[in-house]
C-alpha cells in the first residue's frame, strides 16, 4: 500500500513490517533560529500584492525578538525592503473599513526602476 497524505500534513501508510506509521511532513522552508533579515525578508515575500503582512506572517512569534514590531520593522528597513523589491503602505485609520485605530500595512508593487 503507497503512502497516502493526510489534510494535516501527515503520511499514513505501512512501514516495512506491514504495521501501519504515521510520519509528519513540513511543507514549508524551516526558519532556524536565529533568525535572519534574509529570513524575515523571505517571510513577508509569503504576502501577496494588496495583503496585510500580519495576516500572512506569524511576525510576533517568530521575529519580533530580534526586529521589534513589524511596523517599526518595515520603517526602519525600508530601503532594504525597496533592494529585495518589497514595498508596504501604512493605511491611516479610516480609509478603509476596519474595526481597529491602528493603520493598516499592505503590500504594494515595487517600483520598477
Amino acid at each position: 500500500v503507497e503512502d497516502e497524505e493526510n489534510a494535516d500534513g501527515t503520511r499514513h501508510g505501512r512501514d516495512g513490517e506491514g504495521e501501519e506509521a504515521m510520519q509528519t511532513i513540513n511543507h514549508s522552508p524551516a526558519i532556524q533560529f536565529p533568525v535572519t533579515l534574509d529570513h524575515a525578508i523571505e517571510a513577508l515575500r509569503a504576502c501577496p500584492l494588496l495583503g496585510n503582512p500580519a495576516d500572512y506572517v506569524p511576525w510576533a512569534a517568530l521575529f519580533a525578538s530580534e526586529f521589534g514590531l513589524l511596523s517599526d520593522f518595515l520603517e526602519q528597513k525600508a530601503g532594504v525592503l525597496k533592494e529585495a523589491g518589497l514595498r508596504f503602505l501604512a493605511v491611516a485609520p479610516g480609509s478603509l473599513a476596519s474595526a481597529s485605530l491602528l493603520p493598516t500595512l499592505l503590500r504594494v508593487p515595487a517600483d520598477s526602476d
